[in-house]
């Protein structure tokens, strides 16, 4: 009922209404269904495809797609099992690169803010590396893990921010006239 009833999505669920988001609208479902399997790398697996293939599709969902990346990590630090971090990671990582090779335009060869491009691309990369290095150390308190988890968070936030500050702003960077006129 949280994806269903969400402001920025009961507008997708309009009739006749048939674009990309009815696609990335499946990919949150299936983030979660994920988070609930009771098999942790299955779960994994399908969590990093379903953020991969959303992300390749379009930004719209990021901040849900997170969210769901933060309860893994959640889910890590309470449980110590590593098997759907890694997962996750792994396939996260691999799903946006593997998307960015086949699907990426030459416009999102450059440093755009709204799409898959090598911004979001070293985003995903570097959190899907970060996630299975987590998963592979593995500390044996949940307090190590959550320190451990909340530097991870950290140097991807670091490194975005140090790496890409133009995108740190509204991601369409837009004139300030279209974003007074339409935004």
């Amino acid at each position: 009922t949280f994806l269903a009833c969400s402001g920025s999505v009961v507008g997708m669920w309009q009739p006749l209404r048939i674009d990309h988001h009815g696609w990335q609208l499946a990919f949150l479902a299936w983030n979660v269904a994920a988070l609930t399997d009771p098999k942790p790398l299955r779960a994994g697996i399908l969590l990093g495809a379903a953020t991969a293939l959303s992300l390749i599709i379009g930004l719209e969902m990021l901040l849900y797609l997170a969210a769901a990346g933060a309860i893994v990590v959640l889910m890590w630090v309470r449980d110590g099992d590593p098997r759907r971090l890694f997962a996750y990671g792994v396939t996260l990582a691999g799903g946006c690169a593997f998307g960015y090779l086949v699907f990426a335009s030459e416009a999102n060869r450059l440093a755009m803010c709204d799409a898959l491009s090598p911004v979001w691309l070293s985003a995903m990369v570097v959190a899907g590396a970060i996630a299975m290095l987590l998963a592979w150390a593995s500390p044996r308190t949940w307090q190590l893990r959550l320190g451990a988890a909340a530097a991870g968070g950290v140097a991807i936030a670091g490194a975005f921010a140090l790496t890409w500050p133009h995108c740190l702003g509204r991601l369409e960077q837009a004139p300030p006239e279209l974003d007074r006129l339409w935004l």
